[in-house]
């Protein structure tokens, strides 16, 4: 667990010690909406790692979450309350159906194929604030599932047979996913 003090601190450690999850103070100084852009133009793999804000004021989040925040926790909060809303967040096994493959055609095969799936899966989670099409999120699913990726798999195909509701956890398997992605140097797009 890393503490920062302002928003520039925020990146500058995170560059550093790459997190697995970010959590903010809405009243952070220097502002948690500049603090969010700054993570998302960061670099791989800040750039996709999660970040949840403590807020009061339900305007804050809807302004945090248009610049990428990916979830938030209300204050006053409890404990019980907070471990919920990082749970869904903590890296499980992500990338042990790719290792598999790895594992069974090597690398030199496997790895580029991550790599390309990374930065497909970006360019969808940007697209989901649009309206893709039903076979474009079923490639995708279907992508997911050959390379190992159970729970994207899953999510976006239930998002391809047009279950609206799924969404909000597309998005997190998505962004976990990619967040593992990038975090390993073996799938460092080339």
């Amino acid at each position: 667990m890393i503490e920062a003090d302002d928003g520039t601190s925020v990146l500058t450690l995170a560059q550093q010690y790459r997190p697995d999850l970010i959590l903010l103070d809405q009243q952070l100084s220097g502002g948690a909406d500049s603090a969010v852009l700054a993570l998302r133009a960061a670099g791989r793999p800040v750039r996709s790692t999660a970040i949840l804000a403590f807020t009061r004021d339900a305007l804050a989040i809807d302004a945090l979450a248009s610049l990428g925040l990916d979830g938030h926790i209300a204050i006053p909060t409890t404990a019980a309350a907070l471990i919920a809303a990082v749970e869904p967040w903590r890296p499980a096994g992500e990338l042990a159906g790719a290792q598999r493959l790895i594992d069974t055609f090597g690398e030199a095969s496997i790895a580029p194929m991550v790599a390309r799936f990374g930065g497909q899966l970006a360019d969808a989670l940007v697209a989901l604030g649009t309206t893709p099409s039903a076979d474009e999120l079923h490639r995708l699913a279907g992508i997911a599932g050959t390379l190992g990726f159970g729970r994207v798999n899953a999510s976006w195909q239930r998002l391809a047979q047009g279950d609206a509701a799924i969404l909000p956890i597309a998005w997190r398997d998505a962004r976990r996913a990619l967040a593992q992605i990038e975090r390993d140097p073996r799938f460092a797009a080339t």
